[in-house]
């Protein structure tokens, strides 16, 4: 006796998920494998019961010539006999991927996706289907596991999202619960042909081979169930994260801002604690990238480790991103080409009293004169320094390094070169030229947010003080 379609696929999981509702217009990526072909036997047994229309998206990647060609036929085919519309898109990947300078692999789920919004704008869908199964859910858990994924990332794919953000339309994966036995299984009883992509079956990808090779021995070796265990625990680490994402949102909301040069993270964000300081951090990353997809752990620390150094250090993020430790936090934003790095020389008389803003360091500088009263006490602070104004010999001015700038780092005379302290600090060379500095001549008293002249430190016989302030702009740290 035949055995009815429920018994293999787990329709349970899509009413937990609330997938589907009654006249649902639905567009459902089919390539013609076994895992799109049930998808699409699936809505169609759901067709009567929610009133579905079902609109099928095939994406012909351009990679497998003929054996392409032959997929997209087989699914105009099939659609032909279910009665469902059918729609093909050709794209290169190869060529999309190369001028991108992104993988094959990526490339083709952008183009797939984009195919989806495509397809849901032409027809009104708001709902986009694709055919991710419980072994794929087991596959990314560890891919995003052996890459260093934050916890967010070890929740895996959720069963419904936003297909693009903002867009209103969701994207579901109703095969998301069900196995790839039981997929086939349901096809072999319903006597459903399918297309089988070989490029599936070979190495070249990581993906791939955690399929083949680390699944294939875990179940053979460790668990049998090895995959849907590694699923439930995503589900509940799901569950958690969603605690987790509350707490980092209310830390945000305090220590986070956007700003025309990117996004700021207050120096709070570091006693946040590791884990949620990270979190934000890549948060962060992904406001200006526009995605969280190739960042990992490792530029979460790099990142936080700032938080620790001095104005001006700066770390390289994916993207073109990079992050600058600037006055009361660190700012993350996109990196200026190098013609406005050259444009980016700087050279200010400093008129005292005076205040300038810096866009480089992302707040304000203010040069103060007051006069010395004895005993008076003159806290020490990275973002305020305080000289004998009456040791300046030349004009003030504010601007970046140039040849022979030099700075007295002890108060015996002795002298370090201006490039010298920024190597002996770890600054990227070409980030050098663009620190301000507050200098009398080549004689340079601050290296602001970072580290001050000797030879005007203030004594007994000081008449007058200058003092020269940072503030932080947009609320952090400053008193403006």
């Amino acid at each position: 006796m035949k055995k009815k379609w429920t018994e293999y696929i787990r329709t349970e999981y899509i009413r937990n998920y609330r997938m589907l509702q009654t006249g649902d217009r639905v567009a459902a990526g089919v390539s013609g494998g076994a895992d799109s072909v049930c998808l699409l036997r699936l809505l169609c047994e759901l067709r009567e019961q929610y009133q579905l229309d079902i609109y099928v998206v095939h994406v012909n990647h351009g990679l497998r010539g003929r054996e392409a060609d032959e997929d997209e036929e087989f699914v105009r085919s099939l659609c032909g006999r279910l009665g469902v519309s059918f729609r093909a898109v050709r794209e290169d990947v190869r060529e999309y991927a190369r001028q991108r300078g992104i993988g094959e692999e990526e490339a083709g789920r952008q183009i797939r996706y984009r195919a989806f919004a495509d397809e849901c704008a032409r027809t009104g869908c708001r709902k986009a289907a694709v055919a991710h199964n419980l072994e794929d859910q087991a596959e990314t858990v560890l891919f995003r596991l052996f890459r260093g994924s934050s916890p967010s990332g070890l929740a895996g794919i959720p069963p419904v999202r936003e297909l693009e953000p903002g867009s209103g339309i969701l994207l579901i994966r109703p095969l998301l619960g069900t196995s790839r036995a039981e997929i086939e299984a349901y096809l072999k009883e319903e006597g459903q042909d399918y297309r089988i992509d070989r490029t599936n079956l070979t190495g070249d990808y990581a993906r791939n081979v955690i399929r083949n090779e680390i699944l294939s021995t875990a179940r053979e070796k460790v668990n049998a169930r090895a995959p849907e265990h590694i699923v439930r625990a995503a589900e509940q680490l799901s569950e958690l994260a969603e605690v987790f994402r509350e707490s980092v949102r209310a830390k945000e909301a305090l220590f986070v801002r956007d700003r025309e040069d990117g996004v700021f993270l207050a120096d709070g964000v570091a006693g946040c604690g590791r884990l949620t300081a990270c979190e934000i951090i890549l948060n962060a990353i992904a406001r200006q990238s526009g995605s969280r997809r190739d960042l990992e752990r490792v530029h979460a620390r790099e990142v936080l480790a700032l938080f620790a150094g001095q104005c001006g250090r700066r770390v390289e993020l994916p993207a073109g991103l990079s992050a600058l430790r600037t006055y009361g936090g660190v700012i993350i934003g996109r990196e200026p080409s190098e013609s406005e790095q050259e444009q980016s020389e700087l050279w200010i008389p400093a008129a005292i009293p005076g205040d300038w803003y810096l866009p480089e360091l992302g707040c304000r500088l203010r040069i103060e004169l007051a006069d010395y009263e004895k005993n008076m006490i003159i806290p020490k602070s990275n973002y305020t320094k305080w000289f004998d104004y009456d040791k300046i010999k030349d004009a003030l001015v504010l601007r970046t390094r140039r040849e022979g700038d030099y700075l007295q780092i002890g108060p015996d005379g002795g002298k370090k070169t201006i490039k010298t302290l920024m190597i002996d600090a770890k600054i990227p060379a070409r980030q050098r030229g663009r620190i301000p500095l507050l200098a009398a001549g080549s004689h340079v008293l601050w290296m602001l947010g970072g580290r001050s002249s000797e030879a005007f430190r203030i004594g007994e016989k000081t008449g007058r003080i200058l003092k020269a302030s940072l503030y932080g702009g947009y609320g952090y740290g400053g008193k403006d």
